[in-house]
């Protein structure tokens, strides 16, 4: 009976020193877990990440703001001191100074344009860095577009979003096109028929790319005092050697002339200079101007036939509506 009541109490103490090292075990178990865990106080609310995402779209919108100002000041002013941006070719500007030199130079190149951002996506990967990427368009004073698409890298300091690096992102695969034709979208524009805007029908053009989109062709038809028409075939292209776009018009009755082009805002300035079918030679400086997508002005200045000097001529036309 001794023993047996020695036996059950080894047995009671035993399952108890389990029953008790099981329980502290599962104790500490538990308090590690929930010291892993995050406090509610560190998780960010939804409402919370929308304002951060607000602050940032709100930098974005100050960047084009300042962009198409052509403030530079207020373009860097998004920017931490050590930001980086990187081209798609890969070449890359690092700090403040360097990224102030390149912003100068776009907003230079790029005078005249409205830019406009749209962001696809934010991601914080932490309370005070995020990752954007978004597409930004630039448009021409003569409306054509350009189009890319980019990453950057937001970091939160003191309170305000900054940019810590921006990457150029590579345009998608497209159909291959000549050299030439980066060069000559600026008169995408012209694209259609168009017709003297007092609507008489004496002057029609008609623009088109040619094959390929190697060159851009424009055909005049111009209806003469005695109600015969004349003719004018104009091409326009890149010539790589002299690194400017130039014109090669003829016309029906055997003259021609070629053209040196040069953008100036939302005009083409063409330096003119040609031979008439009876030889006597001519030069002009005519500009093309963008006025809106249904209107543009040709005028003709300096003209001069054997050195002799002649009035100036001016033409305004608008878009045919199909």
């Amino acid at each position: 009976m001794n023993r047996l009541l020695a036996v059950l109490c080894l047995c009671a103490i035993l399952t108890t020193g389990l029953l008790i090292h099981s329980g502290f075990s599962n104790s500490a178990t538990a308090r590690a877990q929930d010291e892993t865990k995050p406090k509610i106080s560190e998780k960010r609310s939804v409402v919370v990440a929308r304002a951060e995402e607000n602050a940032i779209q709100a930098q974005v919108a100050a960047f084009s703001k300042a962009f198409n100002a052509g403030d530079l000041n207020g373009l860097m002013e998004v920017w931490s001191e050590n930001g980086e941006f990187i081209q798609d070719s890969g070449k890359i500007y690092r700090g403040k100074p360097a990224i102030r030199v390149l912003l100068q130079r776009a907003l230079e190149g790029y005078k005249g344009y409205q830019q406009t951002i749209k962001i696809d996506n934010i991601r914080f990967i932490r309370p005070d860095v995020a990752l954007e990427e978004g597409t930004v368009t630039l448009r021409s004073p003569e409306n054509v577009s350009e189009v890319g698409r980019y990453s950057s890298v937001w970091v939160k300091m003191d309170g305000k979003w900054l940019l810590e690096r921006v990457r150029d992102l590579p345009d998608p695969v497209e159909p291959e096109k000549p050299a030439s034709f980066d060069r000559l979208k600026g008169l995408n524009w012209m694209l259609g028929e168009w017709t003297d805007k007092e609507g008489k029908g004496t002057v029609r053009l008609t623009c088109k790319w040619s094959e390929g989109q190697a060159f851009f062709l424009q055909d005049f038809v111009i209806k003469q005092s005695d109600g015969k028409d004349f003719y004018v075939s104009q091409r326009v292209g890149w010539d790589p050697a002299a690194q400017q776009v130039r014109s090669w018009q003829f016309d029906s009755a055997g003259g021609f002339s070629i053209g040196w082009w040069t953008r100036e805002g939302n005009s083409w300035i063409i330096q003119t200079e040609g031979v008439y079918p009876d030889g006597q030679q001519f030069t002009s400086t005519d500009t093309l101007k963008f006025i809106d997508d249904n209107n543009a002005v040709w005028t003709s200045k300096d003209r001069q036939v054997d050195e002799q000097p002649l009035p100036d001529v001016q033409l305004a036309f608008i878009r045919k509506q199909k």
